[in-house]
């Protein structure tokens, strides 16, 4: 799970610029090591294999990470970037940290889609977490990009991955009904034959993160304490 590619400056209080540098650094290890490279969807629909397989995924569909496309479309790696489809054009909105961001163009979102990359959708306002909003502003987030992004890509199926990783039980059911195929949070972890569908589990990147990091998050390891953060944020939803 990645955001911006580019340099973590001193505006980034979260580390979610990754530099391109070491985003390649990290793509080359996971082929090195043996791993298998695929489109979410593409990940879920195969059966176990002999190999490691991960799937790269973007949230918010930043104008950055249009670096990372070329490069991936480079050794031909395909991955899945999760849009808001109201931010396109524009920037992620809103004030402070956030309002920095700047955004694809649709047309760009389209030209990837049409390169063989996944399109999801991360809503429409990237206001804030979804559970957090109205029940019928929810159901305008989830009806309207999935709409719109099928209007754009004309992609029938769609995944979702939930704003600022805001994950509930009542919320997951809401993006099933929506008619989306599966909902990816921002839980760490590995998926295995059990997997809720709308709870997937990615492992986020961050700009700061050295290569042995990288290579420990792989292994499951070095996340514990955001497994409890995550998890602790659950506890009051329903």
């Amino acid at each position: 799970m990645y955001h911006g590619i580019g340099p973590v400056g001193l505006d980034d209080s979260m580390a979610l610029n990754t530099p391109f540098e070491k985003f390649v650094s990290e793509i080359e290890c996971l082929l090195a090591l043996g791993w298998k490279i695929f489109p979410v969807r593409s990940l879920l629909s195969m059966t176990p294999s002999d190999f490691p397989c991960a799937a790269i995924s973007f949230d918010d569909a930043l104008e950055s990470q249009l670096q990372a496309a070329a490069f991936l479309d480079s050794i031909n790696v395909k991955a899945t970037f999760f849009a808001p489809i109201g931010c396109l054009d524009s920037n992620l909105g809103g004030e402070g940290y956030w309002s920095k961001w700047k955004c694809m163009k649709a047309a760009e979102l389209r030209k990837l889609h049409g390169r063989g990359h996944e399109i999801g959708s991360h809503g429409i306002h990237h206001r804030g977490p979804l559970h957090r909003l109205p029940l019928h502003e929810i159901e305008r987030e989830l009806s309207g990009s999935r709409e719109n992004l099928t209007l754009l890509t004309g992609a029938a199926r769609l995944g979702f991955s939930y704003p600022y990783g805001g994950y509930s039980g009542s919320l997951a059911r809401m993006v099933q009904r929506a008619g989306y195929d599966y909902g990816a949070c921002s839980c760490p972890g590995a998926l295995d034959t059990q997997r809720n569908l709308f709870a997937l589990p990615r492992v986020e990147i961050r700009g700061t993160d050295s290569l042995f990091l990288f290579q420990k998050k792989l292994r499951g390891q070095g996340q514990i304490l955001r497994f409890l953060r995550y998890h602790l944020s659950q506890r009051l939803r329903p």
